[in-house]
């Protein structure tokens, strides 16, 4: 069995977020999500960002985190934005922006989702020094044609209790 939690965010859009396995397959499945969001906010325009960010994210914690499941959040925050994000039950081990050259096979999703988003980050999950997870989010403006006007040069740490 399969379940979507959908939520009514606070800009009036819905808010979707799946759990999936921790494997390699999960990243369709999440693409899959992603899209679905996207078309049902009448975003078709962004789904192509939406699929690659989404890709990446949980491609990075399906090979790097700890845990047996990952959880894929797509919202919108505010009327003009969007937001990926996926949460993983490994704090300690942080997405950090490399660029490995053009002879390395693996290594430049973070690069792909910093020239596509206009800024990216990541927020510690659970109580101030005992976080049990974190979640990597990418977000950008729902303005078509707008692709990174202001993009950060390096994640943006935030904290979240939850």
């Amino acid at each position: 069995m399969i379940t979507i939690a959908v939520n009514l965010a606070p800009t009036g859009h819905p808010a979707y977020s799946q759990i999936f396995p921790s494997e390699g397959r999960s990243v369709a499945r999440a693409r899959a999500l992603a899209r679905d969001a996207f078309c049902a906010w009448g975003l078709e325009g962004l789904e192509k960002t939406a699929v690659l960010v989404v890709s990446e994210l949980v491609t990075n914690a399906v090979r790097h985190a700890r845990g047996p499941v990952v959880r894929v959040v797509v919202d919108r925050p505010q009327e003009d934005r969007v937001r990926v994000g996926v949460i993983d039950r490994d704090p300690a081990r942080l997405p950090e922006l490399h660029d490995h050259g053009p002879a390395t096979e693996f290594g430049r999703g973070l690069l792909l989702i910093d020239h596509e988003c206009e800024q990216w980050g990541y927020m510690f999950m659970g109580p101030g020094r005992r976080p049990w997870g974190k979640k990597v989010w990418a977000q950008w403006s729902t303005q078509s044609g707008v692709t990174n006007p202001v993009r950060s040069q390096a994640p943006v740490e935030q904290e979240a209790s939850r």
